[in-house]
């Protein structure tokens, strides 16, 4: 059953607000009980109602043949275009587009200044592939009407047939009677991808956005055409609209891709302490550019907001990295906050760090293997956390333990300069004459 045309016809029976005489009862048992296919009844004398809601019946029942013929009667009995519409709509929707074309010519053709006639011929006229004939009837009709909608149909159909000189003509007549977005978008699309023009398709945009303001799908239409033609400035200029004006949240990630991908880092770090958009990735591009200080006070920030202990793990440590001259106090602050990051959590990068804390400063170096024991059962093969356990292992006295353990180390890490004094350290020890 055509759907669409079922929807129109129904509006068109609330509209009318039908009657149910004692003929259109009767039509409506026929058609219910599925004998619509056998001889119709007389249709001369019924009134209007009758017949649409006939029509109406046998299109439930995707009878469009029956359909048809009422329709057709309400044509010939009313001649309302509205009937004529449905019918040449339900021709076209079950394959004969030739004869509502017919109908639909011979009506524009009494009727010349009749602009939806004209309209709904050109739709028919695309519908059959007789682009030609539409493509003259729809210019034809923009110059009559003056329409942006009707020069924007005409050049839909000079795309059709790939005159894309004459389709940018009639857009841009479209456009200046009325500025729309989308038809400016379908110039920009054409001159872009089809004709080579990227310059002058960007340059439609700006100018659009200039004079009307950014909208968010021109935005998302710029960024698009800037990123192709490697603009990549530009479009983080209109990302961060997107963003600031939008919220989208997709502008503000493609921002920092692009931003690091350009080895932009301090841009991107003025970006996002301007707009106070993430402080988690600002946090990111802190330790990206080993600014310790910044990313333990970033950390600590988080930590104060949402208390996630991982944050405030990572305020410690950056904490400590940040400062060359590790005094007492700094040590204890530090054991004290990743102590309190992993009460009541796991975190192998903190348990390493701070067994190793408690090691190297012999704070309590049992404690602190334990610690590295912890972080090896999710990450057995770290050299850095097997390092921490043989140095661990070295300052309890356990030479020849920490020196195998120093060398499966050493097998990841070469070329790190703690581990190889480490290794080196232990070895004398291993070698040491008892």
């Amino acid at each position: 059953m055509p759907r669409n045309l079922l929807i129109a016809i129904f509006v068109t029976l609330i509209t009318l607000g039908c009657k149910q005489d004692l003929q259109s009862t009767e039509l409506n048992k026929t058609i219910q009980n599925g004998s619509t296919q056998q001889k119709l009844p007389n249709l001369s004398g019924m009134s209007e109602d009758t017949l649409f809601m006939a029509s109406v019946l046998a299109l439930q029942n995707s009878d469009t043949e029956t359909a048809k013929v009422y329709l057709e009667e309400l044509y010939k009995t009313t001649n309302k275009e509205l009937y004529l519409y449905q019918l040449t709509q339900l021709l076209a929707q079950t394959g004969d587009v030739k004869e509502a074309i017919e109908l639909l010519d011979g009506k524009s053709k009494q009727n010349p200044n009749n602009i939806e006639l004209k309209r709904a011929l050109v739709t028919l006229l695309l519908a059959s592939g007789e682009l030609q004939k539409a493509k003259e009837l729809a210019l034809t009709l923009a110059q009559t009407t003056k329409s942006p909608h009707d020069y924007d149909l005409s050049a839909t159909i000079s795309i059709y047939l790939h005159d894309y000189s004459t389709a940018i003509k009639e857009l841009k007549i479209a456009y200046e009677i009325s500025p729309d977005e989308t038809i400016l978008d379908k110039m920009a699309s054409l001159l872009f991808i089809q004709m080579d023009k990227k310059d002058e398709a960007i340059s439609l945009y700006e100018t659009h956005s200039r004079l009307y303001g950014y909208s968010k799908f021109i935005c998302k239409r710029m960024v698009l055409a800037y990123e192709q033609v490697g603009r990549y400035d530009d479009a983080i200029e209109i990302y961060k609209i997107l963003y600031t004006k939008f919220g989208d949240q997709d502008a503000l990630s493609r921002i920092v891709e692009i931003y690091l991908s350009n080895y932009k880092i301090n841009d991107l770090i003025a970006f996002l302490q301007k707009t106070k958009a993430d402080d988690a990735i600002l946090l990111e591009a802190y330790k990206y550019k080993k600014d310790f200080v910044m990313a333990s006070r970033t950390a600590m920030k988080i930590y104060k907001k949402t208390k996630d202990p991982k944050f405030l793990g990572q305020s410690a440590i950056y904490k400590f990295e940040a400062n060359s001259h590790k005094s007492p106090a700094l040590i204890k602050e530090v054991v004290e906050k990743l102590t309190l990051a992993l009460k009541n959590n796991s975190d192998d990068i903190f348990e390493n760090y701070l067994g190793y804390l408690l090691i190297d400063y012999n704070i309590d170096i049992d404690k602190g293997v334990d610690y590295v024991k912890k972080a090896l059962v999710k990450d057995p093969k770290s050299p850095f956390y097997l390092d921490s356990l043989a140095w661990g292992q070295y300052k309890q006295k356990k030479c020849k333990e920490a020196f195998e353990t120093i060398k499966l180390a050493l097998d990841g890490a070469k070329d790190d300069p703690t581990v190889k004094e480490h290794y080196d350290l232990i070895k004398k020890c291993v070698e040491k004459p008892k």
